[in-house]
């Protein structure tokens, strides 16, 4: 782990508490961020990324997609079930 991508992870951080607040800790937001998650894994699966460049989900699906690698055991597991290749955002 570098600097930058502490850097970057920190202002990930900062980003879901100001723009997503009690709703993706706890709520509504929460939920249908883990419904949209499991869309977009289908949809990087199938396209993966353009010219080299990552695609960026929004802030309810990143902060699902984020909560769900911090299980990475399972989440290793239900990608290679599902898609046959783990996904890794950024790439």
């Amino acid at each position: 782990v570098q600097p930058k991508d502490l850097s970057a992870h920190i202002k990930f951080l900062k980003k879901v508490h100001v723009h997503g607040g009690d709703g993706l800790y706890f709520g509504q937001s929460l939920a249908s961020g883990v419904e949209r998650l499991n869309l977009w894994l289908e949809f990087v699966s199938s396209v993966g990324t353009t010219a080299g460049h990552p695609l960026v989900p929004p802030l309810d699906v990143a902060w699902a997609w984020h909560c769900f690698r911090l299980a990475p055991l399972r989440y290793r597991e239900y990608c290679i079930a599902r898609f046959g290749t783990v996904i890794e955002p950024g790439g």
